[in-house]
């Protein structure tokens, strides 16, 4: 009996722990649904991910308060999200630590080769939340990442690189 209303509990309300971004399961929502509902809330697109993009970028300073930019990227093959980055200008974001440990529960502390350039992760499922400080460009970096997703994205970065490599250096070849 205890079985059968646990199962019912679940089917009932969905996935435990789903991480969410503007209401969408980031584990499960494709690049169509996540693009139309960012037009839905209202939030300036700068640029939009093609053939030689891989990445959309959004003003999100209406959307997070303290962010200035919203980067999305989706595995070009299948539409899967791969990775979510608000960009804060400036270092050190305690109140958002603080926000995001009251959501998210403990962190994992990542120390780094000096105390102020700590990162702070959590795994929540298929979802890796990263709050870390970008030192060379001043900023801050609140990253949600589907790992497999964003490792498929990487390799489709790099074979679309090769090729860019290859058309040039037969063009250079060509030349002479």
């Amino acid at each position: 009996m205890k079985k059968t209303l646990y199962i019912i509990l679940l089917l009932w309300c969905g996935p435990v722990g789903a991480i969410e971004l503007l209401g969408m399961d980031l584990a499960k929502t494709q690049r169509d649904e996540f693009r139309q509902t960012i037009k839905n809330a209202g939030v300036t697109l700068i640029s939009e991910a093609g053939e030689e993009e891989f990445f959309d970028s959004y003003d999100s300073s209406g959307l997070l308060t303290g962010s200035s930019r919203l980067y999305l990227g989706f595995v070009k093959k299948d539409s899967r999200f791969a990775f979510a980055e608000y960009e804060f200008i400036g270092l050190l974001q305690p109140q958002l630590l603080k926000k995001l440990a009251a959501k998210y529960g403990q962190y994992q502390l990542e120390k780094g080769d000096y105390l102020t350039d700590s990162s702070y992760r959590w795994n929540k499922g298929a979802i890796t939340i990263t709050l870390k400080q970008d030192w060379s460009q001043y900023r801050t970096r609140l990253i949600y990442a589907q790992p497999q997703a964003l490792q498929s994205l990487q390799q489709e970065y790099l074979s679309f690189q090769k090729q860019q490599r290859d058309n040039s250096e037969s063009q250079q070849y060509n030349a002479y």
